[in-house]
């Protein structure tokens, strides 16, 4: 799991925690996750597998049936 912060977005889901898909890497495989709000504007993202590789800084953009909820950056 992570938080994100910084998050921007473009359909916001109405309850938390949330179902979705997101992305980490461009052109990278899109991955089940749940958000849920935190305080300050910050989410905790849970995915349904481990992942590997996952940076502070890089960007993660959240999708539900390959439409663009918004995105964030990783803390």
């Amino acid at each position: 799991e992570i938080t994100i912060s910084d998050v921007n977005w473009i359909e916001e889901p109405q309850d938390f925690p949330y179902k979705m898909q997101a992305r980490y890497r461009h052109q990278g495989d899109l991955v089940n996750a749940v958000i849920d709000a935190l305080s300050n504007g910050r989410y905790q993202v849970t995915f349904d597998e481990a992942q590997e590789a996952l940076a502070s800084g890089q960007s993660l953009v959240m999708y539900q049936d390959r439409v663009c909820l918004g995105g964030g950056v990783i803390e």
